[in-house]
């Protein structure tokens, strides 16, 4: 770690079938001080992912179908 290294703001988990835009995702994310702390392309995990990484953010890319 950096000494001019800032703390993010936020955190995010990414659901998102498609690896392109999980990758595009994970790159733009902290540009806007939010860290992805994990990642999925199973839309069912998504609310298993949110509870073991305590992120702040669930991103659902739109297209993925959510059935709680």
């Amino acid at each position: 770690m950096s000494k001019n290294h800032v703390p993010e703001a936020a955190t995010a988990v990414v659901i998102d079938s498609n690896p392109l835009r999980q990758r595009r995702t994970k790159r733009l994310l902290p540009l806007h001080e939010i860290e992805v702390v994990g990642m999925s392309s199973v839309v069912e995990r998504a609310a298993e992912f949110a509870d073991i990484h305590g992120c702040d953010l669930l991103i659902v890319a739109l297209g993925e179908d959510v059935s709680a």
